[in-house]
């Protein structure tokens, strides 16, 4: 069995925010992504910060995403 490294290359936090609805009465979902966040910034600190911006933004907050992207190699 191989064994395999991760490592954690860069991070993205995503806000989920609600849009309303549209012509069909069906909710619209806006998405504003911050791209450039520090890897090493724990989840709590990311929570925080998109609490802080969340009420600078048009739309009520629904949701907080961290996408990480991590990088896989075989151990040598």
């Amino acid at each position: 069995m191989d064994m395999v490294n991760s490592t954690l290359i860069d991070t993205t936090l995503v806000l989920s925010l609600d849009g309303g609805l549209n012509k069909e009465a069906k909710p619209v979902i806006k998405k504003k992504t911050f791209r450039n966040v520090k890897v090493k910034a724990t989840d709590s600190q990311l929570y925080n910060v998109a609490k802080a911006i969340a009420p600078l933004t048009h739309y009520p907050l629904i949701s907080i995403e961290r996408h990480n992207i991590v990088n896989l190699s075989e151990q040598a």
